[in-house]
């Protein structure tokens, strides 16, 4: 069985996103899986011996929506000799570029000066928009499609043969596409470029003021860090907890969650960074949990883990992942932000916390459409990787909200 643990998950998450850009036929080069994939397009590399182990549909093209960041970084990169001392002031005309759009916003505002560094920061984690086009109108020199010219011409000298930008952003546009293949080339390109995988490392960041905290969008590194399986609903502990009890093994609720993964046949582990003694010391127990040496989860820690699982189904939260194709690769026409919605909904149905409310106001308060002003168009769906009936769940959200 073979399991590498590495000091980086970003190479992970970089091609994870790759993988996830929304039936064909699959092919694999050395590996077989015995299900369906749900995502329409996949391209699955091993980056030590630069191996294609699997692929599914590589070549056709989709929208890569907020994957397209990752050119928007190497243009950025590439072109700011010193990243973190050229500072760039923000242009009230280039934020007001987004008005009406929906869009993921880091919460740049217009004459203040940040530095390239800072940008970079708002434009990855939170996988701000508004970051996207200052950094795209100062490389541009004022001409944001001169910027985006940059993005094709970089393409081809990629090798990328079925790719072509429209924007640094990802917003929808017919002439805006992409394939995971060529994806792969460009997120690999990216990964050697300077704080590249620090900034896609990280979860959270106050680089442009504490009370302005920037906050990931991925959702494979956010849950793990200390989100949702750190607070679990109180019946989810209660199992665990009593694990601990029962086994006398100091795993944290994220423990299992990575010793699951890690614990199937063919599987290549990679391990998050640390960023505290605390964090390394948790990281290191729990893949040394058998007197030195790397254990998958027992039976009775599995039969645990399922227990967990039927909890949270029990208590109907929406299976969402936070991929925002519903909102930017085919934009709804009431823009209402139907992830954000979904997040406001998980929370008050999982932990019944009054945050929710507040999450609620906020996300309106920023010019969304309510829940109850779905049209039922069904664009949403048509892009929806996880193929939720999301006009079903808005209604559902309409009732706990505007009731």
């Amino acid at each position: 069985m073979k399991r590498k643990i590495a000091a980086f998950l970003t190479s992970c998450l970089v091609i994870m996103s790759v993988l996830i850009i929304s039936p064909l036929s699959a092919s694999a080069a050395e590996f077989e899986i015995d299900f369906e994939p749900i995502s329409k397009s996949l391209y699955l590399e091993n980056l030590d011996t630069d191996t294609v182990v699997y692929t599914k549909a590589a070549d056709e093209k989709r929208y890569p929506a907020s994957t397209t960041k990752i050119m928007t970084y190497i243009i950025t990169a590439e072109h700011v000799s010193d990243i973190q001392h050229t500072n760039v002031t923000i242009k009230s005309s280039t934020l007001h570029m987004l008005d009406g759009t929906g869009s993921s916003m880091a919460g740049l505002k217009a004459k203040e000066t940040l530095s390239v560094y800072q940008l970079l920061h708002c434009l990855m984690i939170p996988s701000g928009n508004d970051a996207a086009l200052v950094l795209a109108d100062f490389i541009g020199e004022g001409d944001i499609n001169k910027f985006v010219d940059m993005m094709n011409e970089k393409a081809k000298e990629l090798g990328c043969e079925n790719t072509h930008f429209a924007n640094p952003h990802g917003l929808h546009d017919e002439k805006h596409y992409t394939t995971a293949r060529d994806m792969a080339k460009i997120a690999k390109y990216a990964m050697k470029l300077p704080y590249f995988m620090e900034i896609c490392n990280t979860a959270t960041s106050d680089c442009i003021g504490e009370d302005r905290y920037l906050v990931t969008t991925n959702s494979m590194i956010d849950p793990v860090r200390g989100g949702n399986l750190v607070t679990l609903p109180d019946a989810a502990q209660k199992v665990f907890d009593e694990l601990r009890a029962e086994t006398g093994l100091d795993c944290s609720n994220a423990g299992y969650a990575l010793r699951f993964a890690a614990g199937f046949d063919g599987i290549e582990m990679v391990l998050s960074g640390m960023s505290s003694m605390e964090q390394m010391e948790d990281k290191l127990n729990t893949f040394s949990c058998n007197d030195g040496d790397f254990a998958p989860l027992s039976e009775r820690e599995l039969e645990a883990v399922q227990k967990v699982v039927d909890i949270f189904d029990s208590m109907g939260a929406i299976p969402c992942t936070g991929c925002r194709y519903c909102v930017e690769e085919n934009h709804c026409p009431m823009e209402i932000k139907i992830p954000a919605l979904f997040r406001a909904y998980n929370s008050m149905v999982l932990f019944g916390k009054v945050d929710p409310w507040e999450a609620y106001d906020r996300v309106i308060g920023e010019g969304s459409g309510k829940p109850g002003d779905c049209i039922e168009c069904g664009m949403c769906e048509e892009v929806c990787p996880q193929h939720l009936e999301i006009r079903d769940l808005l209604k559902k959200v309409a009732e706990m909200f505007e009731a």
